[in-house]
């Protein structure tokens, strides 16, 4: 009789063993899981701070904002778009700059999205043609 108290003392301290081990790899995943969240929403916010800045890149292109129709863009401009301020708490910032190509018929701006220690980038080039100004080409990354 006494073995089989031991026996079933044994497999319950086992049992609590199981189901500790258990509790630890589900802390553990849910934890992963909650950071893996987090990081993609980062990055949707990152995205999305972006496309605010491919939106505002138009007014450095001459005759659409900032710069006059008749004026060249020849020498770099930067342009500060506005953020809200929860993400600007969060250390939030998006910035452009437009450089000139020296032919004169093209303009690259750069618009740089930043949000705490986390940067996303984007290259945008317009070119000149015989109706204006035109989006030539979009690089992510960049």
């Amino acid at each position: 009789m006494i073995r089989r108290r031991g026996m079933v003392s044994v497999m319950a301290v086992a049992m609590i063993g199981v189901v500790a081990v258990a509790v630890v790899a589900l802390t553990a995943r849910l934890g992963r899981e909650h950071e893996h969240g987090a990081r993609l929403r980062r990055h949707a916010q990152l995205q999305q701070m972006l496309m605010a800045g491919a939106q505002s890149a138009r007014r450095l292109v001459p005759g659409q904002g900032i710069v006059p129709d008749r004026e060249v863009l020849l020498s770099p401009r930067s342009l500060s778009v506005p953020i809200p301020p929860e993400l600007q708490a969060r250390g939030g910032r998006v910035t452009l700059l437009a450089v000139p190509e020296a032919t004169g018929l093209g303009i690259e701006i750069q618009v740089v999205a930043t949000l705490g220690r986390r940067e996303a980038r984007q290259k945008l080039r317009y070119v000149r043609t015989d109706r204006g100004w035109r989006p030539g080409s979009a690089e992510l990354g960049s």
